[in-house]
């Protein structure tokens, strides 16, 4: 996907899944000056500055869509005049979001020598950090495990003191048993419990039917960082005042507003029938909507995120050709999407000259490319007419879960060891100029290995009942087949007792058979991103080869022509199915044909057809 943009405009895009639905997440920053909100820096100054502020650490954003509008900030309170202070009060103002914290310099809680705790006067401070660092909390308080105010600190002399807390909100500490609210401008972890508790229910339902996507309970209010007196009831309107008290060394109040601009995205969609050709493709827009405000008053700056989805085929966007951005004046009419349409492709022409050569070598690739998606055979064809009738459950168990998992994780624990090595080689360079926190990528592995840990134990888990469900069922084979339960079962009309637990029979032996190792192959493929490369190379994107049920089968295996429900051939019990890409056809919800090809992903002559397929 080609991007089209301003340099004013910084972009943090990222694939979504929400309800089974793939989704380009579209996110425009605007970084603007606090003293002339209209006036935007670029995106290079965004990180460069950013960077310097919040350190290496740096998150604005996770890359989904809010229900409802932040406003977050980073920063300190500043003594007046620069005079040290014991305490100080500071306020941010920005739309229905009216939020006051009180400052202190460093206080304890000291026992007497009447052995009542008093609380010691302020030291004065110039500068304050607004941090969770500074407010309420201790390493054994979930609600800010940062914090401090109750775990105590021993002193050189041995006397232990309790740390007040610098930062808080309208309910001040007045006793060493108070345990107010933690407050701070600033986001909170996801991990806390104000967030937490919004992520939804991760359990053997959701790992069976909706991973790797969020649980169906999720409450989108989770990507929401800010505490929740800084949301509004819904997004900005574009023309919000912003006040800042007490917060800038030089300005007792900065006064502000948002940018009067308006962000619009476009994003040009490829047809279904001719993918590459860029005349039949659809310019379309997707509605953006203001929805995070970040303020860095010691640098008088800010930050505006403008976010919105678009549909899409899979997380590679391959369906979407183009991402045009522009921005327009609030208080003018928004231009028609012609305009930005023509201008779309103004910039698309300047940027690529024509090359005759270069489009007759083209033409002649995807030449190439329609023969060899012509010799697929008429199995890849099935999509319209499944589509018609039920489709065949994708049923996973245990052990495939926990295939797709491992691929997962060796995947994040591969770019964590590639993003480590540029890290490195740039703290070689630049280390002596920024200071690079390496330690990150330690506590990332540590993060990978605990989820490791977890899919283990879920999957013993899984396993486990499993096996107790079996041996439920072995326990009630054995009691139904004892000599005093025949009465009863010759009443009831049962002559033999293992009719009691086969019931119908789930399909034609074909299908028992066939399904489930359909199933694997197909999980199986859904995992080999060189193979999907390959099939994408002829044309078939991955939903494409998950809709039609494409699998890989790994190796050969021999096959009892009985457990087909077919007769052996004289002499011969067995069959092999040949190792490559596997190509079913359905009946309804019934497999009813399997086709194997085991040389290369176009070489049609090497196809083999199992044994019973119709």
């Amino acid at each position: 996907m080609k991007i089209f943009k301003e340099r004013r405009h910084a972009l943090f895009n990222r694939p979504v899944e929400i309800a089974g639905v793939s989704y380009l997440s579209v996110g425009v920053m605007l970084y603007f000056d606090l003293t002339a909100p209209d006036d935007l820096h670029t995106e290079q100054e965004l990180w460069k500055e950013l960077v310097a502020v919040m350190g290496t650490d740096l998150v604005l954003d996770q890359g989904w869509p809010k229900p409802r509008a932040e406003v977050l900030l980073a920063g300190s309170a500043q003594a007046p005049g620069g005079r040290p202070t014991p305490a100080a009060r500071v306020r941010l103002r920005c739309g229905p979001v009216d939020k006051t914290l009180h400052v202190f310099g460093d206080r304890f809680w000291e026992r007497g020598n009447d052995g009542v705790l008093r609380l010691t006067e302020a030291k004065p401070f110039t500068s304050m950090p607004l941090d969770w660092k500074h407010a309420f909390g201790g390493p054994d308080f979930k609600d800010n495990p940062l914090g401090k105010g109750i775990a105590p600190l021993t002193r050189p002399d041995g006397t232990q003191v309790v740390p007040l807390p610098n930062v808080e909100g309208e309910s001040l500490i007045g006793a060493p048993t108070d345990q107010p609210v933690p407050a701070s401008f600033g986001p909170l972890d996801m991990l806390w419990p104000a967030r937490a508790r919004k992520n939804g229910t991760y359990d053997d339902a959701w790992l069976k039917q909706r991973w790797p996507a969020l649980p169906d309970d999720m409450n989108y209010e989770f990507f929401c960082m800010a505490p929740e007196d800084q949301y509004l009831p819904g997004h900005f309107e574009g023309n919000e005042v912003i006040e800042i008290e007490g917060m800038h060394k030089d300005l007792p109040v900065i006064s502000s507003r948002l940018p009067h601009r308006r962000v619009r995205a476009f994003v040009t969609r490829r047809d279904k029938e001719e993918p590459e050709n860029i005349e039949k493709a659809v310019f379309e827009e997707l509605g953006l909507k203001p929805e995070t405000l970040w303020l860095f008053p010691g640098i008088l700056r800010g930050v505006v995120l403008f976010r919105g989805l678009v549909r899409c085929a899979d997380d590679e966007y391959s369906d979407l050709a183009r991402l045009y951005v522009a921005d327009e004046a609030l208080a003018s009419e928004p231009k028609a999407i012609e305009f930005y349409r023509d201008d779309q492709l103004k910039k698309a022409n300047l940027g690529v000259p024509f090359d005759p050569a270069m489009q007759q070598n083209f033409q002649q690739k995807m030449a190439e490319a329609a023969k060899i998606f012509l010799n697929l055979p008429k199995e890849l064809k099935q999509r319209a007419e499944t589509a018609r009738g039920e489709t065949p459950p994708m049923i996973v168990g245990p052990a495939d879960m926990a295939r797709k998992m491992e691929a997962s994780l060796a995947k994040i624990r591969a770019a964590i060891d590639k993003v480590e090595t540029s890290t490195q080689n740039l703290h070689q360079r630049f280390g002596h100029h920024v200071a690079i926190d390496l330690g990150v990528f330690g506590r990332a592995r540590a993060q990978a290995d605990a989820m490791e840990a977890k899919m283990r134990e879920m999957q013993a888990r899984a396993e486990n009942i499993l096996a107790q469900k079996n041996e439920l069922l072995d326990h009630s084979k054995e009691i139904v087949k004892r000599p005093q339960m025949k009465p009863l079962l010759v009443k009831k009309g049962v002559s033999d007792p293992e009719q009691l637990f086969t019931g119908t029979p789930p399909g034609p032996p074909f299908h028992v058979r066939g399904f489930p190792l359909v199933t694997s192959w197909r999980f199986g493929l859904s995992l080999d991103d060189a193979r999907l490369h390959g099939l994408r190379d002829l044309g078939l994107n991955r939903r494409t080869t998950e809709n039609r049920w494409l699998g890989w089968n790994p190796e050969p295996r021999q096959e009892r022509f009985e457990d087909w429900g077919l007769d052996p051939k004289p002499g011969q019990e067995t069959f092999t199915l040949p190792a490559g890409l596997v190509l079913p056809r359905f009946q309804g919800r019934h497999l009813n044909r399997i086709l194997v090809r085991p040389g290369g992903l176009d070489d049609a002559a090497s196809d083999v057809l199992v044994p019973g397929s119709l």
